[in-house]
């Protein structure tokens, strides 16, 4: 009938405008909360991926020590850590296998390191011999089991040179720091460089760590 038609109208009309107002307040809440996610920092840092190292393809030296800044100036982040790894004698492996058979042990030795670490970690290549990798947001106890972990993957690995048809015996020492928002890089930088020292004067397989409070 014509009054009950009437009525379902001015209901679907009620209802209509209802929707779009409830949609219309959905599209503002949505937007304001995309724009909030934009606005908030990051926990972890972007890392730079360049100058890379044209050897092993990973970031070089200058790009470890942007990064490193970057890491310690994320306010999110509380302790994090600085790994150098070394590999042992690396200079006997250049005498004897020269510059093609020690970049191949360089790509393999980077390819071992890259599996065993986290996604969030960046990995550089600082010298010939030493790697350089940042783990933020790791704590001290958590540092050093990767350093074990590391060091036990290279330890295990064989090191095989196809071109000689030969197999090479790779070590590698490890020297750790925790590393502090905030802190200077550079003392960050040089607790690691005297552990991995210390490490490479003990012998092979050792890992050193440095003490350091926030």
């Amino acid at each position: 009938a014509a009054p009950q038609a009437a009525t379902l109208e001015s209901k679907r009309s009620g209802l209509s405008e209802k929707l779009g107002q409830f949609l219309e307040r959905q599209t503002s809440f949505l937007k304001l909360a995309q724009e909030a996610t934009a606005a908030r920092p990051s926990p972890l840092p972007e890392w730079v991926t360049q100058p890379a190292d044209g050897v092993t393809g990973l970031p070089g030296k200058t790009a470890f020590e942007t990064n490193l800044g970057q890491m310690l100036s994320a306010t999110s982040l509380t302790a994090s850590g600085v790994i150098l790894a070394r590999i042992d004698r690396f200079t006997n492996l250049v005498e004897r296998y020269g510059a093609v058979g020690a970049d191949a042990i360089a790509r393999r030795f980077s390819q071992v390191l890259c599996r065993h670490i986290r996604e969030t970690d960046c990995l550089c290549r600082i010298s010939a011999d030493t790697w350089g990798l940042l783990t933020p947001g790791l704590e001290p106890t958590e540092l050093r089991q990767m350093a074990g972990d590391l060091r036990d993957a290279v330890k295990m690995q064989h090191f095989r040179l196809e071109t000689l048809n030969t197999e090479v015996l790779v070590t590698a020492g490890f020297g750790l720091s925790p590393a502090y928002t905030g802190e200077a890089p550079e003392l960050a930088y040089d607790r690691a460089l005297a552990a991995a020292n210390r490490a490479a004067r003990a012998g092979r397989n050792r890992i050193e760590v440095a003490a350091a409070t926030p």
